[in-house]
């Protein structure tokens, strides 16, 4: 009874000690922890509350009680250490945190260095997409050849081309998206309506027995009833063939069988296969479309209705993020293909919004697509991977990249900005759109922050570390890899978690903590530069749960009136 109670005052003190540990973790947090703050003072109040809550019980007993309670007193003992081992835990982790932070280099508050951005990918990873890239590559030249021989009835087709051929990885197929005019007249013309869609499938990697089978030379079309029996019922149709006919009449048109299918097909139903290799599904409209948009619509045509004042169609941040990063890798896949010219820009660029987006969802998912005539027209060329733009342009691929990442940053077509001096109508248009791109490259930084900026910067002069011009070479591939799409794509992923949060904020805006919050004002304004020193510099103190001390005060200056 003695040692029970000679233990008692003991346990007290050591309550009062923790509570006055909390009292200075809570005076010096914002100085140490940085944006863990919040999160860390939610944990430290609870166990605070735990251990008042026990020191109360304590407390409160009468003398002589340890002797009667000694099971809740244990109990209350192993609670205590139990806390204070979390508490532990969570020191540890916030020391290490702080060890991290100490190795991330700090933007200054002036916006003079470039924010910090994740590691950079290891040399495995670098390799594993390189050797995607050039399967997309050999797969989708092989798809153009197919396409530009298996139609004879019209000397061209418009295609609109999915820059988005989905990868199996365990079977190493891959599926690519393409939409056919039905009508040949229709080349020429702008509105023309992409009715059939379909799906071309690779077959399995060439170490599958599929891949031992012999090619087919020609494009056999299957039944209804053939389809629902896949492969086999495209081989039985092979089998079944007239030998006297030459293939030539033999084969029934590819556009012709996918014409008949857009009128009474409502699933998706195997057309044919192609050497064995390539196999040509038809996929409903609905399927690839949003139902309530007419059709495909160019980049071109809706930056143009975006400047409009009646127009609510513009591209929000997150978007456009979205679109650089998917024509980035784009880029690598089809430069050396007749998918994708060296002049390419936004009027050929169309943008099909998926149809399995939700209505009412904020953030739409687009599927670029490149406007491409197969096959191609008289005195229509591919240029070659390298240099096709003279002494100014060393790249052109890489150019064009640059000036969709510069339109897309100022929300105008490049050829609609004003031209800047020294810039005369009998320049060249190459020189033209370089000068005026390189004149108007340095006000994106304000619009999407100094990593977009410089990512602009390096694409429109092919400036890159290993100082080749050549996309064909390994080492310029590496670094567009680690340069421009690794970067994009970490700041879309920023991005994407910022406008997640913005779109459950309406309902949480009656708990907001500032009073006279213009929170319209700042959804319009937020600069992607403050939301990344915000995420990759801990030592900033954050105002409230999202925002850096920066953007609070020029908000703030914007509500009271002030420059």
């Amino acid at each position: 009874m003695e040692t029970a109670l000679a233990v008692a005052p003991i346990v007290l003190s050591a309550v009062q000690g923790y509570r006055s540990i909390f009292d200075v973790l809570e005076r010096i947090q914002h100085r140490v922890l940085g944006h863990f703050a919040s999160s860390f003072c939610d944990v430290v109040h609870e166990i605070s509350e735990k251990l008042a809550e026990i020191e109360k019980k304590l407390s409160s007993r009468p003398p002589g009680w340890i002797a009667a309670t000694r099971p809740q007193y244990q109990a209350s003992l192993k609670e205590l250490r139990a806390l204070t081992e979390s508490l532990s835990r969570i020191r540890d982790r916030i020391t290490t945190a702080n060890k991290e932070r100490r190795t991330v280099p700090r933007p200054t508050m002036t916006g003079g260095s470039t924010p910090a951005i994740p590691q950079r990918p290891k040399a495995a990873v670098i390799s594993s997409r390189l050797e995607e890239y050039q399967q997309v590559r050999s797969w989708s030249e092989e798809l153009h050849r197919t396409f530009c021989q298996m139609c004879r009835d019209h000397r061209h087709h418009r295609c609109l081309f999915s820059l988005q051929p989905q990868i199996d990885l365990e079977t190493r197929s891959l599926r690519f998206h393409v939409a056919l005019s039905n009508s040949a007249a229709g080349l020429k013309t702008e509105d023309t309506d992409f009715e059939s869609w379909i799906s071309v499938e690779t077959g399995a990697h060439k170490g599958s027995s599929r891949g031992k089978e012999p090619e087919r030379n020609d494009f056999f079309p299957v039944t209804a009833k053939e389809a629902m029996q896949g492969g086999k019922g495209a081989e039985l149709g092979r089998q079944l063939r007239n030998p006297n006919i030459k293939p030539s009449t033999a084969q029934i048109q590819l556009c012709r069988q996918i014409s008949r299918l857009s009128r009474s097909c409502t699933t998706r139903e195997l057309v044919g296969c192609i050497e064995n290799r390539l196999r040509v599904y038809f996929v409903p409209r609905e399927h690839i479309i949003c139902s309530d948009l007419a059709g495909p619509r160019s980049v071109k045509a809706m930056l143009q209705d975006s400047q409009s004042q009646t127009c609510d169609f513009g591209f929000n941040q997150f978007e456009r993020l979205c679109l650089g990063y998917q024509l980035a890798i784009a880029t690598l896949f089809f430069h050396s293909t007749p998918w994708l010219r060296s002049t390419w820009d936004i009027g050929q660029l169309f943008l099909v919004e998926s149809a399995r987006l939700a209505h009412d969802e904020p953030i739409r998912n687009f599927e670029p697509c490149f406007d491409v005539i197969v096959p191609s027209e008289p005195g229509e060329s591919v240029a070659l991977a390298g240099n096709s733009g003279g002494n100014t342009i060393d790249n052109q691929f890489l150019f064009r990249l640059g000036v969709f990442l510069l339109e897309m940053a100022l929300g105008q077509p490049l050829a609609q900005l004003p031209k800047p001096p020294g810039v005369e109508d009998g320049m060249s248009r190459d020189l033209i759109d370089y000068f005026t791109a390189v004149y108007y490259q340095p006000m994106t930084s304000k619009a999407m922050g100094p990593v977009y900026s410089t990512i602009v910067k390096q694409c429109l002069k092919c400036n890159f570390s290993c100082q080749l011009t050549d996309l064909s070479e390994n080492l310029l591939q590496v670094d567009i890899y680690k340069d421009v799409i690794c970067k994009l794509g970490a700041l879309k992923n920023i991005s994407r978690s910022i406008w997640a949060w913005r779109i459950h904020s309406r309902a949480l805006q009656s708990k907001w903590a500032f009073d006279g919050w213009d929170f319209d004002g700042w959804e319009s304004s937020t600069c992607l530069f403050c939301l990344v020193s915000a995420v990759n510099n801990m030592n900033d103190t954050l105002v409230g749960q999202h925002f850096c001390h920066r953007c609070y005060i020029a908000a703030h200056a914007d509500r009271k009136g002030s420059v």
